[in-house]
């Protein structure tokens, strides 16, 4: 299947994955495959560009996001193995599809049980179910004069301070935004690089203990790509 056969934007991932010749669908579900040890989401990516080359980037990229969410939600209610779970996901795209292709549901199926699809499933939904996930952060800093004994005097000193601006969401859904600010001295600048470096010190232990038996997936690189 070329992708310079049908506009891009006339196709939605359920209609793709429908579309796909057989080939081309063995090679999709051999780049979730459970030898692939992906660690990041830009990985996945990679892996599915490799197994289909002759559709279009964001086909692919649409085809992805759609497993993953599907996954996601099968493994989150645990029906992975119900069928009925299945037939509804077909029937709620129905409308899409028009007569519903009958190898809809066992592709649909094939995608949800592939190993590599469910470690990235579950990797992604636990991670975005941390308690108020940080979104960005931002530290200012100010110079605040002093004066004695009147503002129209010079400034006697100075203070240096810093404002510490951490932007997390809401929800694990990332809807809705909160903005919380601390104040900082010079002293809890220093007491927080400590602590980070020490965090990031035990993180690539951590990672350097369990790389070999199994892939540590990148948090950061997955939420680089929902940007």
């Amino acid at each position: 299947m070329s992708s310079k056969s049908t506009p891009k934007n006339s196709r939605t991932p359920l209609t793709t994955l429908t579309k796909l010749s057989t080939q081309q669908f063995e090679a999709l579900l051999s780049s979730f495959d459970a030898s692939h040890s992906y660690a990041s989401r830009a990985q996945v990516q990679q892996g599915v560009a490799k197994g289909l080359p002759d559709v279009d980037t964001q086909l692919r990229n649409d085809l992805m996001d759609f497993a993953l969410a599907y996954a996601e939600v099968a493994l989150e209610r645990g029906k992975l193995d119900d069928d009925d779970f299945l037939d509804g996901l077909v029937r709620a795209t129905q409308d899409e599809l028009g007569d519903e292709p009958a190898n809809t549901r066992n592709r649909i199926r094939a995608l949800l049980r592939a190993p590599a699809l469910q470690i990235m499933a579950r990797s992604t939904f636990l991670d975005r179910h941390h308690g108020r996930p940080m979104l960005r952060s931002a530290i200012d800093t100010d110079l605040r004069p002093v004066f004695v004994p009147h503002v129209d005097e010079r400034p006697a000193a100075y203070i240096i301070w810093h404002s510490l601006y951490v932007v997390s969401a809401h929800d694990i859904y990332g809807q809705q935004e909160d903005t919380t600010e601390f104040s900082l001295d010079h002293r809890d600048l220093i007491d927080l690089k400590k602590q980070i470096d020490e965090a990031l010190s035990r993180h690539d232990r951590l990672k350097a203990q369990i790389s070999e038996s199994a892939a540590v997936w990148d948090s950061y690189e997955s939420r680089k790509g929902d940007e």
